[in-house]
């Protein structure tokens, strides 16, 4: 077997423990720049992917599909919070990560994180949430945070 066999063999299963750090932010300026340059519904699918990579990166979670079933807390009642993650986006800008469905959820109840400290996450979530996410919706309503 060749060497470029070898290589096109190995991207063929490839693994996210092996995203390295540079690989990341290569990423993170991409999404950024697409924000910044493009316009309508691509700007906001790579705000949206900006945001679930920063949230990523910065308060990473046990499983990705803790942060992929994100839903957007609007006043939920005890009831509703039960086998679901929110984020909750406070009157004072503050930005909080309500987690009740992950691996040890009977453990350890219900996770709260205050992301507010993350100046970067917050700017674009802020950003997603006022004026992005609702492009991606065409005017539809649904409670989760991201559109995958």
């Amino acid at each position: 077997m060749s060497r470029r066999e070898k290589i096109d063999s190995g991207s063929l299963n490839l693994q996210a423990e092996k995203v390295v750090y540079s690989e990341s932010l290569e990423l993170w300026r991409e999404f950024k720049w697409e924000v910044l340059e493009k316009t309508g519904a691509d700007r906001a699918q790579s705000c949206m992917d900006l945001c679930l990579l920063l949230v990523y990166c910065g308060v990473n979670p046990g499983r990705v599909k803790e942060y992929i079933s994100l839903r957007i807390y609007k006043d939920q009642s005890g009831e509703q919070l039960k086998s679901q993650n929110f984020t909750c986006f406070k009157h004072d800008g503050s930005i909080v990560l309500l987690d009740n469905n992950y691996k040890t959820t009977k453990t350890y109840i219900l996770n709260t994180t205050d992301v507010s400290s993350f100046k970067y996450l917050n700017h674009y979530w802020q950003l997603y949430n006022s004026k992005m996410r609702s492009v991606l919706l065409h005017g539809n309503v649904q409670p989760f945070f991201s559109l995958l």
